[in-house]
């Protein structure tokens, strides 16, 4: 039954459109710039769905960032400059020869789109689909945010060999993270942890088996997620059956727990109101907790705690007894002993009682 069901997906899966290329948009002109001091501080698609440019992040920080911007929780789905904020007076630019630049109030350039070709740039676009993009008068895409993701992707998106999801820090820091899922040149998708401030990977925790196999990792317009192989097949990463994504906004993500999600969002309101989050479709793995991390790294809660799933099944970190949490603002970080503490404390005592 599975290969049969395996079978039949492929087949659904692969009439269906991955791309509608006759999109409108609102083209940005070369020459044009927003500041983060502006009234509105971004570019809006056509639909208004998504919004590139200043998102804030703490009072008088901002990040330079895509979202969703009809939605009262506007997530974000792809930052600049390694997720790092910026302050009042920075500004997005298009240049007159073509960069996408990122300059501080003082006009010092921090971060820029490294497209193939910045002269034959005739206009920039944020698009329906969520994807920024470079384009020449022809329409042909030399640099887009779809080529370089962060930690997300959307439907009608596309990762080739070699491209990488990376986490961020926490919740609230989109600095990147620990936490990588990579399409292998040998077509492997694999997650692994990171071992920061290095780039060397530890051994991974989870991997799709598809060495010499897979191509592509895609995620259509109709909300599957898979993996096309060689063979002209599939390797969908979950059996569930996707909602509409007419009816629902989606998207996935590397979240800083190490899991990957879809998630879905209503479009339209029910009547109670709206949703106060997302709601997570599918997972990757489904236990991180239980997940192999091999000999070396700190696994999912880091060096000296252990992991355990909470109500909503996403992992909780946990300090044992007589140790407690390097960071109490990021449980993800580890824990420390606290026996130094106790037995110069002891120490004292008996000092004091002789």
């Amino acid at each position: 039954m599975a290969s049969l069901f395996q079978y039949l997906l492929c087949m659904v899966l692969l009439q269906l459109p991955l791309f509608i290329s006759a999109q409108t948009y609102n083209n940005i002109t070369l020459g044009s710039s927003i500041s983060n001091l502006d009234e509105k501080p971004y570019w809006t698609s056509r639909s208004g769905d998504f919004a590139f440019g200043f998102h804030p992040h703490h009072k008088d920080f901002f990040l330079l960032a895509i979202w969703y911007a009809k939605i009262p929780v506007k997530t974000i789905v792809w930052t600049a400059n390694d997720g790092k904020p910026v302050e009042r007076g920075a500004k997005i630019q298009l240049t007159s020869n073509g960069v996408l630049s990122l300059t501080t109030s003082n006009g010092t350039e921090i971060w820029k789109a490294e497209a193939i070709d910045n002269s034959q740039v005739a206009y920039a676009a944020i698009l329906d689909t969520g994807n920024f993009v470079l384009s020449t008068a022809e329409s042909k895409f030399v640099w887009a945010t779809f080529d370089n993701p962060t930690d997300t992707i959307l439907p009608n998106q596309v990762l080739d060999l070699g491209n990488k999801l990376s986490s961020r820090l926490t919740k609230d820091d989109y600095t990147v993270g620990r936490f990588e899922f990579v399409l292998l040149g040998d077509g492997n998708l694999v997650f692994y942890t990171i071992a920061r401030p290095t780039e060397k990977r530890n051994e991974p925790y989870w991997a799709s088996g598809t060495v010499d196999s897979g191509t592509q990792l895609e995620f259509n317009q109709s909300g599957y997620i898979y993996l096309t192989l060689k063979s002209g097949g599939i390797r969908s990463l979950s059996s569930e059956r996707p909602v509409s994504t007419e009816e629902y906004y989606q998207r996935a993500t590397l979240d800083y727990d190490g899991v990957f999600r879809q998630y879905t969002y209503p479009k339209s309101s029910p009547t109670n109101g709206w949703p106060e989050s997302w709601s997570t479709f599918w997972s990757l793995p489904q236990d991180i907790c239980t997940s192999s991390f091999g000999e070396f790294g700190s696994g999912v809660c880091g060096f000296n705690s252990y992991c355990k799933l909470d109500k909503d099944q996403r992992p909780e970190c946990l300090c044992p007894p007589g140790y407690s949490f390097i960071d109490p603002d990021n449980s993800f970080k580890g824990c420390k002993p606290n026996f130094v503490q106790q037995l110069q404390s002891a120490a004292v005592e008996e000092m004091t009682a002789g």
